[in-house]
C-alpha cells in the first residue's frame, strides 16, 4: 500500500456528495429574449439571499437600461438539469423584480470587480424545490478562503453554452499572480490583452486566476474548492484575446467582493444563514464551527449585549413535570422577532452577562436517543413551529451551532414575517430589551401600523 502525493486527497463521499446536492439547487441559468417565445442561456448566477442573486454585470446589461422591457428581456432557471435517465429536466423560471429602482440591489464596473447583485420578484431561496423536502437556500458568503496556491483545485456549477447545469473540475486549476505577471511577452501584446482584462497587480488582487473549463455561458458561475468552500465567482477568460501569454481564465474573489459590500453598506443583506434544514438537514453531523470562525455580525452582537434585536438565555429548558419544556419566554422572544421589521437572533447558552454557559448539557435531557445536536436541533425546530402561530415558520427561523469558548452554543436566527404571528392568541412585540405580549385593541393598532392594508 502507498499514498502517492498528498493523503489529502482522500474525501468522505456521502459528505462531499450531499454539499453538490445542496449546491446544485441554489444555481441559475440567466436567460437572455430571443424572441416573444423563445428565450437562451446568457450566463450562470447563484443565490446569495432568498430573493437575490450574484452574478457578473457584464452578463445582465439590460438589467441597467431605463426602458421597461429591456428589464423584462431576462429571465432565471432554476433546477434545469438532466437525469440520470437522459431527460432534461426544464426547471422552474423567474423573473427579475419588475422595478427599475430595486431590481439592480448592487453592481459594480466591469473592470473593478464585474459584479451584480439583483433581486427576484420571489425569494425562492425560501421554496422548497420539486423532490425534495427542505428549502433551497442559498450561498454563504462566509469569511474570505486562504490564497489559492499554485495548482490548487478549482470546481464551477456552470450553464455552459445555455445547458443543463454542468460541473467542473481541475484539481490542478490555479495559477498565481506571479507566473500571469512574468509571462514572457511583448510590451505591446499586454497593452492589448489589458484593454480587456485586468494585467496589472492592483486588478489581478481582486481575482483569482485557473485553469477550469468553462465556456459561454459560465460567466457569473460559482467557484469552489475541492471541499465546497465558496471561491468567488467565474468572469471570463483571456482567450478570446490571442496573445503568447498563457491562457487563463479569471474569477472574482469572495474576499474582494465582501471588501466591496462592506464599503457600500449592503454586507448584512447578503449575511443572511441559509435555512438550516438546507445546510445539515442530510449531514449526520455537522462540522463545529469554532469561535475564530463566528460571522462577523454575531460576533458582534454578542460583544454588544442584548437589545431590541438580539436575547441572550442561560438554557432553553424549563423543567415540567414529566418532560423538558421550552422556556415560554424563549417562545414569546422568537415569535416578538418575528413580529418586528428587522428580525433578530436569540443566543442560547450565554448568561445577561454575555459569558458563556453552552447548551450540550441539555442534549440528552431533550433527546435521550439523540442526545446531540441533531436531536437537540431537531427538538427545538419542531416545538417553535407548533407553539407559533404564524404560516411558514420554518422559513423565518435558521438554527445553528457554534462552539464558543469551549461551549456549544445555539443561535436562533430569526427573520420578520410578512403577517402576525401569535402566541396563545396573543401578539408578542419587542420593547427594547424585553416581550410585551398585545391583545385587544392593542394588538389590533399594532397590526395596523406594523403590516398596513394595501
Amino acid at each position: 500500500m502507498a499514498i502517492i502525493g498528498n493523503s489529502t486527497t482522500f474525501r468522505d463521499v456521502h459528505e462531499w456528495r450531499v454539499r453538490l446536492a445542496i449546491l446544485e439547487r441554489q444555481v441559475c441559468m440567466i436567460e437572455r429574449q430571443m424572441s416573444p417565445e423563445n428565450y437562451a442561456g446568457a450566463g450562470t448566477g447563484f443565490l446569495v439571499a432568498p430573493d437575490i442573486i450574484m452574478t457578473a454585470t457584464h452578463v445582465v446589461p439590460e438589467l441597467f437600461s431605463p426602458s421597461p422591457n429591456s428589464r423584462r428581456s431576462r429571465r432565471v432557471r432554476f433546477d434545469f438539469v438532466r437525469s440520470p435517465g437522459g431527460e432534461v429536466n426544464a426547471g422552474v423560471t423567474l423573473n427579475f423584480l419588475d422595478d427599475p429602482e430595486k431590481v439592480v440591489f448592487a453592481s459594480n464596473e466591469l473592470r473593478e470587480l464585474d459584479v451584480a447583485l439583483l433581486r427576484l420578484a420571489e425569494p425562492v431561496g425560501y421554496e422548497t424545490p420539486d423532490g425534495t423536502s427542505h428549502p433551497r437556500g442559498w450561498v454563504e458568503l462566509g469569511a474570505s478562503v486562504p490564497e489559492l496556491e499554485e495548482d490548487a483545485a478549482v470546481s464551477i456549477l456552470q450553464h455552459a453554452h445555455g445547458e443543463p447545469l454542468k460541473l467542473a473540475i481541475n484539481t490542478q486549476s490555479a495559477v498565481t499572480t506571479d507566473q500571469y505577471l512574468n509571462a514572457q511577452i511583448s510590451p505591446e501584446q499586454k497593452a492589448a490583452l489589458a484593454k480587456h482584462w485586468p494585467f496589472d497587480a492592483e486588478s489581478l488582487s481582486r481575482r483569482f486566476l485557473h485553469k477550469t473549463d468553462t465556456m459561454p455561458g459560465s460567466s457569473g458561475a460559482p467557484c469552489f474548492d475541492i471541499d465546497w468552500n465558496f471561491l468567488g465567482f467565474h468572469q471570463g477568460t483571456s482567450a478570446r484575446f490571442p496573445t503568447d501569454a498563457p491562457i487563463v481564465n479569471f474569477g472574482m474573489k469572495v474576499s474582494a467582493i465582501i471588501t466591496w459590500l462592506a464599503k457600500v453598506g449592503l454586507l448584512d443583506a447578503v449575511s443572511l444563514p441559509s435555512p438550516s434544514h438546507a445546510r445539515f438537514a442530510y449531514s449526520p453531523e455537522p462540522s463545529r464551527t469554532k469561535d475564530s470562525a463566528l460571522p462577523t455580525y454575531l460576533a458582534e452582537s454578542l460583544a454588544a449585549g442584548e437589545s431590541e434585536t438580539v436575547e441572550f438565555k442561560e438554557k432553553s429548558l424549563s423543567e415540567g413535570p414529566s418532560k423538558a419544556l421550552l422556556s415560554d419566554s424563549i417562545v414569546k422572544t422568537v415569535a416578538a422577532l418575528m413580529n418586528s421589521e428587522t428580525g433578530g437572533q436569540i443566543f442560547l447558552g450565554v448568561r445577561d452577562d454575555g459569558t458563556i454557559a453552552g447548551i450540550a448539557q441539555e442534549y440528552a435531557k431533550v433527546n435521550r436517543q439523540r442526545a446531540n445536536w441533531d436531536g437537540y436541533q431537531l427538538w427545538l425546530s419542531q416545538v417553535l413551529e407548533e407553539k407559533i402561530d404564524v404560516v411558514g415558520a420554518s422559513f423565518l427561523l435558521s438554527l445553528h451551532r457554534f462552539e464558543y469558548d469551549s461551549q456549544d452554543l445555539c443561535v436562533i436566527d430569526v427573520r420578520p414575517a410578512d403577517r402576525p404571528a401569535l402566541v396563545k392568541e396573543e401578539l408578542p412585540i419587542r420593547v427594547g430589551a424585553r416581550n410585551k405580549s398585545l391583545s385587544g385593541q392593542e394588538m389590533l393598532n399594532y397590526h395596523i401600523k406594523r403590516w398596513p392594508p394595501h
